[in-house]
């Protein structure tokens, strides 16, 4: 979370989310989130998978600025692109 604003701005950028996806579909199969506010980003992630989501779904999403959900958006955006080179708002 150490790339997520709403969590600089809150102090806790301790935590992580891994996500697997479907090599060929690039379909989410699984979100695990490991972090102090966990509960709020877990109900998305469910939603993704049970939707049956992509990654690209997720990179072309616009979520609220700042929230913990970006935090979502980055992991997605990490399977394509280096994350650290992207400006604070994605």
């Amino acid at each position: 979370f150490e790339d997520v604003p709403k969590a600089i701005i809150m102090h806790r950028t301790e935590g992580m989310i891994k996500m697997a996806i479907h090599p060929q579909t690039r379909q989410i199969l699984g979100v695990h989130i490991l972090a102090p506010n966990a509960g709020e980003l877990i109900a998305e992630a469910m939603m993704l998978v049970k939707n049956k989501n992509t990654i690209d779904d997720v990179v072309n999403s616009l979520p609220m600025f700042p929230t913990l959900s970006e935090a979502i958006k980055i992991v997605a955006l990490s399977f394509t692109k280096d994350i650290s080179k992207l400006s604070c708002c994605i």
